[in-house]
């Protein structure tokens, strides 16, 4: 098995903290960050990711390296934290979508998902082929309504 290293950002979330103790237990180097943690908060679950030898990093972007082989964040994250910033200046991209609804029973098997847990959305993350940059945007007015379709925000 190849050893990877991880990075989960917002590690003090409740899916994130398990899915990186899975990891470490797995044989993985794995490292999170939380500004929970930053602001003192959540200890009661930053000593238990400790103990599973998880090192705990500042929620500020510095621990986002070339070093990462895989950069793990969560749709309860922003789009703006300074590590996805970090990420993106290392040339990962990331958007949302739900396009694996049309495949759902085998994302939900590749990911270990029990079939009764419904899933809104994956952003999944990975070097771009093609152009990387922001997508074009049609302007606000046409495509967001007010009370009815086609009546101006």
């Amino acid at each position: 098995m190849t050893t990877l290293r991880y990075h989960f950002s917002g590690v003090a979330g409740a899916g994130m903290g398990p899915l990186a103790c899975l990891m470490r237990t797995r044989g993985h180097a794995v490292q999170g960050s939380d500004r929970a943690f930053d602001l003192g908060k959540k200890q009661e679950i930053a000593a238990p990711l400790r103990q599973h030898g998880i090192e705990l990093a500042r929620h500020d972007g510095t621990a986002v390296t070339t070093a990462i082989d895989r950069f793990v964040y969560s749709a309860a994250v922003e789009a703006d934290t300074p590590e996805l910033r970090a990420a993106r200046a290392l040339g990962i991209g990331s958007c949302i979508t739900t396009i694996h609804k049309f495949r759902d029973a085998q994302v939900k098997e590749l990911l270990g998902i029990p079939s009764d847990v419904e899933t809104a959305a994956l952003i999944p993350l990975g070097y771009p082929l093609g152009k990387f940059g922001r997508p074009p945007r049609r302007p606000l007015l046409e495509v967001a309504f007010a009370d009815r379709w086609g009546q101006v925000f």
